[in-house]
């Protein structure tokens, strides 16, 4: 096996294991994940629909099980491949952290609304939303690696999808949060 589909696998595996860790977590304080869809239903499935489907090419991609690449793979993708994907690996998880409870696929329910915080620290001194910076990272790594057409439309429309449901968490923020809000977003970029 090479070096990068050692890198690759490995990233994946503590993905997983972290991802498996956080359900853990948030069933044992009785917590959930689930929150609701910000932008039409179908689009938000699609979208992170999308999402996976990409990221499972890129990790399929690198068993060599099966050939999705169109084109030959060379140092010059291989490389930034490696940098994105590990930058965005480290960046989505260390924002998942963060977040801790906040965690939402979707906005907060009405029940969970009042538990929700504004994070301006860590990460969020930076960023208004590393965890979608980390994710838009694993995307452009993906298309670095699978040199493949259809996985660039799929992360672009994943891309797309994404932006729109920011935009609608930040009005969720911005109405929750008003001024506090406000002063955030004037000293915090929405992405980098």
């Amino acid at each position: 096996m090479k070096p990068d589909q050692i890198i690759i696998i490995a990233s994946f595996g503590l993905m997983f294991i972290q991802m498996i860790g956080f359900g853990i977590y948030f069933k044992k304080n009785k917590w959930s994940m689930a929150g609701t869809p910000p932008i039409n239903k179908l689009l938000f499935k699609t979208g992170k629909a999308s999402m996976m489907l990409v990221w499972c090419a890129l990790f399929v991609e690198s068993t060599g099980l099966v050939r999705l690449t169109f084109y030959d793979r060379t140092l010059p993708t291989t490389i930034p491949a490696l940098i994105f994907l590990l930058a965005g690996a480290v960046l989505q998880l260390a924002a998942y952290f963060q977040l801790g409870h906040n965690l939402k696929f979707g906005i907060p329910t009405r029940d969970e609304e009042n538990e929700t915080t504004l994070k301006t620290t860590g990460l969020y001194r930076f960023s208004r939303n590393p965890m979608y910076v980390g994710f838009f990272m694993l995307l452009l790594s993906t298309c670095f690696y699978v040199l493949n057409p259809v996985i660039w439309i799929l992360s672009i429309y994943a891309c797309f999808v994404h932006h729109l449901i920011v935009l609608k968490e930040e009005h969720f923020l911005e109405k929750k949060f008003g001024a506090d809000w406000y002063t955030f977003t004037i000293k915090v970029r929405r992405y980098l």
